[in-house]
């Protein structure tokens, strides 16, 4: 059975670079400032961080329409906002093909804020399973999961979309571009505070400049 195409949408829900306003109101209570505004906005969290990408997207770029290919990532990226509000997570924005998610914890090792994101993610590649791309090859995401502390905040008098900062985006990132198409894989962290998943141990992954190395699991769905 051939799978569905991702039809892209004639005015995408998400562009590539930013999520609605809306989810920094969300996420940033009053970081709605209006343009212009020098108010600074930024708070410190603990949350479970989540980045998706779409694989071997290069390719797809050089090959697509633009008009096509933005709509493909703004139909996607709907369908994943639909599917972070089902579970209870907060999308952030999206970088290029790259999308960016958060689940806030009311403290350090907070299984609901983890458990939360791994679903989702889970719930992500399991979609793109189900999909095909605009040029009728098969759709396979990637993710990374991690959690600990940051800081999210707005900058600049633009009110761009909210951004994150702290080792704790940096490693799901990593983990996120170091994983493999269709699975989702999460830090030692992260997976010792899942349950109702099957842990796959990965081994070791190299951190960015030299940052050392951090253990990784490949979380699948199904009873461990």
């Amino acid at each position: 059975m051939i799978p569905p195409r991702l039809a892209p949408t004639a005015a995408p829900a998400t562009l590539p670079g930013g999520a609605p306003a809306r989810h920094l109101r969300c996420l940033l209570p009053g970081g709605d400032a209006g343009a212009g505004s020098a108010r600074l906005v930024a708070r410190r969290f603990e949350a479970a961080v989540l980045f998706i990408d779409v694989v071997d997207f290069s390719s797809l770029a050089a090959r697509l329409e633009p008009e096509l290919l933005v709509g493909f990532l703004g139909e996607l990226f709907a369908r994943l906002e639909r599917l972070a509000r089902r579970r209870g997570v907060q999308p952030v924005k999206s970088v290029g093909d790259a999308w960016l998610a958060v689940a806030l914890g009311t403290g350090p090792a907070d299984r609901r804020a983890a458990s939360a994101a791994a679903g989702l993610a889970l719930d992500a590649v399991a979609l793109a399973g189900r999909l095909a791309r605009p040029d009728g090859r098969p759709l396979a995401l990637r993710a990374g999961l991690h959690v600990g502390p940051l800081v999210a905040g707005l900058v600049g008098p633009e009110r761009k979309p909210c951004d994150l900062w702290g080792e704790t985006v940096n490693v799901a990132h990593r983990l996120e571009s170091l994983g493999a198409p269709g699975r989702v894989q999460a830090s030692a962290a992260a997976a010792a505070l899942l349950s109702g998943v099957a842990l796959v141990p990965r081994g070791p992954v190299p951190l960015k400049g030299g940052g050392g190395e951090v253990e990784a699991f490949w979380v699948e769905a199904g009873p461990p």
